[in-house]
């Protein structure tokens, strides 16, 4: 379980992983016939995080505490004609055109205009490079998506380097490449179609990594920064308070404690206020979960199937004595039964738990571990979340190389 020690071994890795960043960069900027240039065709996200972030540049604070709808001029009959022809050269749909209250400042292409941005404040920061070069250098609609997309992808296979440090020297390799694959391809999937959940996510591999390396006040950062970026990093809060409580041992020379917590403490209470402010809203999305409380007595099977794969991973990573793994994955579900609003992309924030198993000692228990771990993803990424792990890549590409 050491890491490689040869230049080659150290270097193979990040060679592979560049080259593939290279080819999907260059495939999906140059293949994009849409000007969101994301695949598929549907996905909105990439584009609303950058006019979120142009609101906030106006309006501050206030798009935490009002819908978007209250901050822009509403889409009256007269400039109906206007909306549309936008919505026509952008290729979203008519409901994400959002028009500044300001005359003659460009349009926005926002989604959820009628709950104010539900998002910590390190989104904003993360699309603010992009959103700066629409509103001082006027670059185009599809410009900023070709940026943004860029990016992504970028996160995605610093994922795959970070996930590949961690699992290649583990024994079976077949399962935990097994994982590695699975983990690759489903954050991929859903980073093309313009989700920047990878983001936060890559945060919360590198917290492992540090975490198995006793670097408890460096795992602390990358799980404080994850909560800055994305809410949804609350489902991995046992690892989170792990952490913090890592930092009062005896730190590791290189851990470096005065570096890594005030960053974090003040991350975390940016998120805080911002999780305050946007309280009162959070239970007005939709419930599209078909395991979430108010819904419990509609989808008895799916109920039954979900508390079997997270609720027997957690006895099984309990059994083993991998407690912090058994913690989180009780939390993950206790978090997804309160969550109302459950989409298909959602369930990457699982992925993390596919690498408790790194930290078993006995050879045949990590690999049981590492199985059951893809069982119960699969089987969530099925009932829960919609979402089969092998789907939908491939015919995606087809369908964008035939225009």
């Amino acid at each position: 379980m050491e890491l490689p020690k040869t230049k080659r071994e150290r270097r193979t890795p990040l060679w592979i992983c560049g080259g593939l960043a290279l080819f999907w960069i260059v495939f999906t900027l140059s293949t994009a016939k849409r000007p969101d240039v994301a695949f598929g065709g549907w996905g909105s996200d990439h584009y609303s995080h950058i006019s979120a972030t142009r609101l906030f540049l106006e309006y501050g604070p206030r798009i935490y505490t009002q819908p978007i709808l209250k901050l822009c001029r509403p889409v009256t009959p007269e400039r109906l004609p206007a909306a549309r022809t936008f919505a026509k050269r952008l290729g979203i749909p008519l409901e994400g055109v959002c028009l500044p209250k300001e005359n003659g400042r460009p349009p926005l292409a926002i989604n959820w205009q009628w709950h104010p941005r539900p998002y910590p404040p390190g989104q904003l920061l993360f699309f603010l490079p992009v959103t700066l070069l629409v509103e001082k250098a006027g670059i185009s609609f599809r410009t900023a998506n070709s940026l943004i997309l860029a990016q992504f992808l970028l996160m995605v296979h610093l994922c795959l380097l970070v996930l590949w440090r961690i699992l290649g020297p583990v024994r079976p390799r077949i399962l935990s490449w097994s994982v590695l694959g699975v983990a690759y391809w489903h954050l991929l999937l859903w980073t093309l179609q313009g989700f920047y959940d990878p983001v936060g996510i890559l945060c919360v591999f590198l917290a492992f990594d540090d975490m198995r390396k006793k670097n408890g006040s460096r795992a602390f950062f990358w799980l404080s920064l994850s909560v800055f970026l994305h809410f949804r990093a609350l489902w991995h809060l046992p690892a989170l308070l792990y952490a913090f409580h890592m930092t009062r041992d005896k730190p590791r020379e290189r851990d470096r404690p005065w570096f890594w917590i005030p960053p974090s403490v003040g991350m975390l209470l940016a998120s805080g206020i911002v999780f305050l402010l946007l309280l009162p809203w959070l239970g007005r999305f939709d419930a599209t979960s078909p395991v979430h409380v108010r819904v419990w007595g509609e989808h008895l099977s799916a109920l039954a199937l979900f508390f079997a794969g997270l609720g027997g991973l957690a006895v099984l990573y309990g059994i083993r004595g991998l407690s912090l793994g058994a913690a989180t994955a009780a939390w993950c579900a206790f978090m997804i039964v309160m969550t109302p609003q459950i989409m298909h992309w959602h369930g990457l924030w699982l992925l993390p738990l596919l690498l408790v198993p790194v930290n078993e000692k006995s050879p045949t228990w990590r690999g049981i571990l590492f199985a059951a771990g893809l069982a119960s993803y699969a089987l969530l990424s099925h009932v829960v979340f919609e979402s089969v792990v092998w789907r939908g890549l491939l015919s995606m590409m087809r369908d964008r190389l035939a225009g």
